[in-house]
């Protein structure tokens, strides 16, 4: 490593937002976890999850630590005050009145498409569908360029593999990339957003996980919708703390228009909801699901096989 080389932190799920779901205990917050890969239920330190050392430095830059700092200044300085007044708006506003305007929605697209490719899950996914790419994309310049170089040199492009920072420095450009930004923020604007305000938050909250912005393709519930935020076909959930959660529907849902929820604040009180909610969360993160109250842990404990069971019937 280079200058600034000491290993680091960094998050791929902000720790500001993490504290939507964590309980402060003097200096520290403190969030509640479920490991899906080994089933142990823990309390950790926020600081202590979605997180990787290192996972945003890319050495070959002139400052290898230009992208943790670019999320840290543009993304999560603004998401604090942000989801305060956002919440302090969602506790006044009567159910089925519009909550969201335009401007509101737009910086709701930078936090949902930034989150959404910055997660390990998808970035990872991206960085070896690129690192494919580049290697056949080599292999076709040396059948091309065969007999017309050195041996030497034509073996040396038919080899040629990205090493992992370049393909990391690559993908991160690419993700946050404006034009992409545009046209996805464009393709987001043109759905219908509601917020679900959860009545019985208290007892079943809202919950979220190391993957939090949930893509649904409600036409093939079973098959991996991977990041594809415009799509027509997906509903796109991202829950905002315990009480509040975002939901964004195509215009047409089986050819019913999908517009009446348009921008609209709606109640929910129906438990099979949250308990779908509740899977399809827990079937999509990487390996950690987060929540504030302990009251969600004896509900996984008893009731997560018939979760699984009611969606997949």
């Amino acid at each position: 490593m280079g200058k600034n080389s000491k290993a680091k932190n960094h998050h791929y799920v902000p720790q500001v937002y993490l504290r939507n779901f964590s309980n402060k205990n003097k200096n520290e917050y403190q969030i509640n976890v479920i490991d899906k890969k080994t089933g142990e239920v823990y309390k950790a330190n926020i600081k202590n999850v979605s997180c990787e050392k290192n996972y945003n430095r890319v050495e070959n830059l002139e400052n290898p630590n230009y992208w943790e700092e670019y999320y840290s200044q543009n993304i999560e300085n603004k998401l604090n005050k942000f989801f305060e007044n956002l919440t302090a708006i969602a506790t006044v506003t009567l159910s089925d009145k519009e909550i969201f305007d335009e401007k509101t929605k737009e910086k709701f697209c930078k936090i949902i498409i930034s989150q959404t490719y910055r997660t390990k899950k998808n970035r990872d996914k991206l960085m070896k569908d690129g690192g494919e790419f580049l290697v056949q994309t080599t292999k076709k310049l040396a059948d091309t360029i065969q007999g017309q170089v050195s041996k030497e040199a034509e073996e040396y492009i038919r080899n040629w593999k990205p090493d992992y920072d370049f393909l990391k420095g690559e993908t991160l450009k690419v993700i946050n990339d404006k034009r992409l930004y545009e046209k996805i923020k464009n393709g987001l604007l043109e759905k219908n957003w509601v917020l679900y305000r959860n009545k019985n938050y208290k007892t079943m909250p809202f919950i979220t996980s190391d993957n939090p912005v949930y893509i649904y393709n409600y036409k093939k519930p079973k098959k991996e919708t991977g990041n594809s935020l415009i799509d027509e076909n997906v509903i796109i959930y991202f829950s905002i703390n315990e009480m509040l959660m975002l939901a964004i529907f195509p215009k047409y849902i089986y050819g019913k228009d999908m517009s009446y929820i348009k921008n609209k604040l709606q109640d929910i009180d129906d438990n099979r909801f949250i308990i779908g909610l509740y899977n399809r969360i827990y079937q999509s993160c990487s390996r950690q699901i987060y929540y504030k109250i302990w009251v969600f842990y004896f509900f996984v404990l008893y009731f997560d096989k018939f979760c699984i069971y009611y969606i997949v019937i």
